[in-house]
């Protein structure tokens, strides 16, 4: 990747919003309670969105922010809180916007809950505990977080403990600044999948990540087109969804599994980049090319 940077150098200054790296999914956690991670901030930030994973495909998300003075207490002790946001009941595909954003302080001691389902039945996402992440560029840990409660019914408001040397749960944090990763493009059974990978958005000093899954086996290679911009344009193999010359093509080697194969872009600490937008498709090379869907970035911190 590194030889393509100078294609690439064309600082565009955006104000973007994209989410801060989640560690990877393990299991789903079923339960009347509602977990979730904490962590003291790093440096100053502004949470513009938030939203929760849905493996199981339940529908409908719920979730609670808090800001702390203290660091939350070992469970089986507690701290009373009530959220600075929370919403209950909304579609899980969706992103739900922190309005009015919140603007958190370096120290501050910052906490989400969320899990989908409703007052019946909650399904966290868990992930291993101690989980490192970043914002900004800085790195910080996550902790487990919890309350003995479900969010629905209490609208967030309760106690919360903490449990650092047991699972956290995921929830998507999405802040001002940091870097950016979209997918798009109409899926079908055929169609292979370039997704984003949460745990790696693209940001300067760090490595980007993407995964493609190319539905079918037996796959000898794809190749990866890097454009500047996007396109919508129906060929006999897909849907064109990058445009046209691109600014550069990677071979990705195979064999490919149908479970996918993880495409990794190290990035400099270069001011340069930010606010770069780059576009991503891949063709997959079986008996015919097929096109996969699209992963649109935006260069951040």
């Amino acid at each position: 990747m590194r030889s393509l940077l100078p294609y690439f150098l064309l600082a565009l200054g955006a104000n973007l919003t994209a989410q801060i790296p989640l560690p990877k999914y393990q299991r789903t956690y079923t339960a009347s309670m509602t977990r979730g991670y904490y962590f003291q901030a790093p440096t100053n930030f502004v949470i513009t969105g938030l939203q929760v994973p849905d493996e199981k495909k339940i529908g409908k998300q719920n979730v609670a922010l808090y800001r702390m003075k203290v660091r939350p207490p070992a469970y089986s002790q507690s701290l009373s809180v009530k959220p600075l946001f929370f919403a209950a009941g909304i579609d899980s595909s969706k992103i739900l916007k922190v309005v009015p954003p919140v603007i958190v302080k370096k120290g501050e001691w910052i906490g989400v809950l969320g899990a989908c389902g409703d007052a019946s039945k909650l399904y966290n996402s868990y992930a291993g505990p101690k989980a490192p992440s970043r914002v900004l560029g800085i790195p910080f840990t996550m902790y487990r977080f919890l309350m003995q409660a479900n969010i629905v019914s209490n609208k967030g408001v309760g106690r919360v403990s903490s449990e650092d040397r047991f699972n956290v749960s995921r929830v998507r944090m999405y802040v001002a600044a940091q870097g950016a990763a979209y997918a798009y493009g109409k899926t079908s059974a055929t169609t292979p999948e370039l997704m984003p990978n949460d745990s790696f958005p693209p940001s300067i000093q760090y490595r980007g990540e993407m995964v493609l899954k190319p539905v079918v086996s037996g796959v000898k290679a794809a190749v990866l087109l890097v454009s500047s911009s996007r396109v919508a344009a129906p060929t006999p193999y897909g849907t064109l969804l990058v445009a046209l010359p691109p600014l550069v093509t990677l071979l990705v080697p195979g064999p490919i599994s149908s479970s996918g194969v993880p495409i990794r872009f190290p990035l400099p600490k270069d001011s340069k980049l930010l606010g770069l937008k780059l576009d991503f498709q891949a063709a997959v090379v079986t008996t015919k090319p097929n096109l996969s869907t699209a992963v649109e970035w935006v260069i951040g911190k």
